[in-house]
């Protein structure tokens, strides 16, 4: 069953350096804009790092490309958490550019103590400031689904 959580929205403007030869924005570019994305999620809790002393760590990212995106173009980027393990966690994403869907992907991070690599557990403070889990398969087929029909 699709839960009703809204994703946070994050908008990059793609710059001219980031394209290539064909005029669309180099694969690798795509890792940053969702680092980008959810760093900026994150970074709306304020200090929430520091009072958990808590950082996360890319363990794994999978990318699947639908469309390409060219300079100037503003690429709009949804993310949700998929998956709360103990230590380890899930965000999915989905990148649209002109009603147009981009790029979906699934990040795995681990949860480690601030300043170093030593993995924790991921603190109960973090689960719900960045919310419930919700399967990656419903966010994706639900939020293109609805958002087709409403036209984003």
């Amino acid at each position: 069953m699709f839960k009703k959580i809204k994703p946070f929205h994050h908008s990059i403007i793609v710059r001219y350096g980031e394209v290539d030869q064909q005029g669309v924005v180099f694969n690798a570019h795509y890792l940053a804009y969702i680092d980008d994305t959810m760093d900026t999620w994150v970074r709306q809790f304020s200090d929430l790092r520091q009072r958990f002393h808590w950082d996360m760590m890319n363990k794994k990212c999978s990318i699947e490309w639908l469309g390409s995106v060219r300079s100037g173009e503003i690429l709009d980027i949804y993310v949700v958490v998929t998956y709360w393990g103990r230590t380890s966690w899930s965000l999915g994403f989905i990148g649209v550019c002109k009603e147009k869907p981009v790029f979906t992907a699934e990040v795995v991070y681990i949860s480690v103590r601030l300043g170093g690599n030593e993995k924790i557990e991921t603190p109960i403070g973090i689960r719900e400031a960045l919310g419930e889990a919700i399967d990656i398969n419903d966010f994706i087929n639900n939020f293109l689904k609805i958002n087709d029909s409403d036209k984003l």
